[in-house]
């Protein structure tokens, strides 16, 4: 009973850590990446991020906190519209030379009715796609 009990938890963390990992298709993820900003989740925000290893002291604190602040300011302006009705990603632009870059345009609806588009650059780091700021 101990084996199965522990078997199933693997699994479930296995899960867990795919579906947060920033994996599957540049479309999937940069959704993701802005549902979590217009929930307010910047931890969920920074753990999507590809920070470089060469990154300048610093910077990888740096973008981190300024990320947590604007997953704040999002969600506040987002609730100010009715909240995030729906959330769209056209097909992503992969880069010719660099298949491994892709830019995903996407379009935020609002309660009130009211849109916007936005633009995530995303970068493939060991299978997975993550959101680039750099």
């Amino acid at each position: 009973m101990r084996t199965l009990f522990k078997a199933l938890a693997a699994i479930a963390l296995t899960l867990f850590i795919a579906a947060c990992s920033g994996g599957g298709t540049p479309e999937k993820t940069a959704e993701q990446f802005i549902r979590n900003a217009y929930n307010g989740d910047g931890d969920a925000v920074v753990a999507m991020l590809y920070i470089p290893a060469d990154a300048k002291p610093g910077e990888k604190e740096m973008v981190e906190g300024k990320m947590r602040s604007s997953a704040a300011e999002v969600k506040a302006k987002a609730e100010a519209r009715g909240g995030v009705k729906n959330i769209t990603a056209e097909p992503a632009e992969i880069d010719q030379q660099d298949p491994n870059r892709a830019r995903v345009k996407l379009a935020i609806e609002f309660g009130n009715g009211e849109s916007t588009s936005d633009r995530v650059r995303l970068i493939k780091i060991d299978g997975n796609w993550k959101v680039q700021v750099f």
